[in-house]
């Protein structure tokens, strides 16, 4: 199965549309990318990834971009699933102290690649006259969380273009809680982020007649590869210590493969065997001498950018669910006609299900497997008939 890059599928809206501002749209057609392939919803859409996970105090994170577990596995035993009320197996000394100290390693990853922040330029030019009104208004993302923040400035007597800077890079500093950063240069205001997780926008407004403000993309934003720190923090972290919360003992079903006789009335109801739990983006296993596990899931396969890739199966559907949005966008402020816009909904769904069943139909060898068990189902021809 190939997977192509979603740079490819975004140059392909970029000409077929014709647009112009690409810089704006990569994180939205990122996200509309993934959603398509979720909405797919075949198994060719995402990567099989089989790896190995280290645990630390019964718990380990959950690997960044999962979409669904199929297996855990320890040595030569398929760790079960139990569903119990108090399942998180972390256990520390009861003093606050040592939970304190040991609370950040078990569910944090060490990010090689911080990515790269944004960051946007704001240029002034022209002439400014007394009483002119500017408002530079911000709208930023933060894993997330979304914030607004207006800033506005009336021209005074005799302000010049570096006055005006230095009015508006005072006012965003003034604020500490805020994303990023301005800083003032010749001609222009530098909006940086703060981090690699922040994606800015910026809608800039003058009632100037003779004076221009203008922003774009200086530095485009890079997300970071892997994760941050995942799971429980020191606020929520239980002291499990106390006996009063989660101990080891999970029982055993007697359903499906692991029925087992014994106990009251032929049924083992008690017996603890290594159970697992997934509770805050962690796998809380119930043994204490588990020091790693092995993980079978499907998740997203991302490049270098770490932008999904997507499967060439795909490839057309999830192109024109692209377009589909972003002209659902300008269709929804009355920029294009419905009919543009019922056209772009049914090619996706059109395309949609085309991918859908591509990607489900059986190949040759799945074909031939299924033929070897249907044959298996054939009873033997008694030699003493013939």
């Amino acid at each position: 199965m190939k997977r192509v890059s979603l740079n490819r599928i975004i140059g392909n809206v970029v000409g077929d549309l014709g647009i112009t501002n690409v810089n704006n749209m990569v994180d939205d057609f990122a996200r509309w990318a993934g959603k398509a392939e979720l909405m797919i919803g075949a198994r060719t859409s995402w990567e099989h990834i089989e790896c190995e996970l280290d645990v630390k105090d019964n718990r380990a994170p959950l690997p960044d971009g999962i979409y669904r577990l199929n297996r855990l596995k320890y040595g030569a035993t398929n760790i079960e699933v139990t569903k119990k009320d108090f399942m998180m197996f972390f256990k520390s000394q009861p003093n606050e102290s040592k939970i304190l100290e040991t609370i950040e390693l078990p569910c944090e990853i060490t990010c090689e690649d911080n990515g790269v922040p944004m960051v946007i330029r704001v240029y002034f030019s022209g002439v400014f006259n007394y009483q002119d009104v500017i408002n530079l208004v911000f709208s930023y993302t933060d894993c997330g969380t979304i914030s607004t923040n207006s800033f506005s400035y009336v021209v005074q007597p005799a302000d010049t273009i570096v006055d005006i800077i230095q009015n508006f890079c005072d006012q965003i500093n003034a604020i500490t809680n805020i994303g990023f950063i301005a800083k003032p240069s010749d001609g222009y205001i530098s909006i940086e982020a703060v981090n690699s997780d922040i994606n800015i926008n910026l809608v800039t407004y003058t009632d100037s007649v003779t004076g221009i403000v203008k922003n774009s993309v200086f530095v485009k934003r890079v997300p970071s590869r892997g994760s941050q720190k995942v799971g429980a923090t020191p606020n929520n972290i239980p002291n499990t210590g106390s006996k009063n919360l989660a101990n080891k003992t999970a029982n055993r079903l007697n359903t499906g493969l692991t029925a087992e006789g014994g106990g009251v009335g032929g049924y083992s109801v008690s017996e603890p065997t290594l159970k697992f739990a997934i509770a805050n983006n962690c796998i809380h296993v119930n043994n204490d001498g588990i020091d790693k596990i092995g993980i079978s899931y499907e998740g997203i396969a991302l490049d270098c950018d770490g932008f999904p890739t997507i499967n060439e199966l795909h490839e057309v559907a999830v192109t024109w669910y692209l377009k589909y949005m972003y002209l659902s966008k300008r269709y929804f402020a009355g920029k294009i006609p419905q009919h543009i816009y019922m056209e772009a909904k049914g090619e996706w769904l059109r395309y949609c299900s085309q991918a859908r069943g591509q990607s489900e139909l059986p190949d040759l060898s799945e074909m031939e497997y299924m033929a070897n068990i249907w044959m298996q189902l054939i009873p033997a021809v008694n030699k003493n008939y013939f």
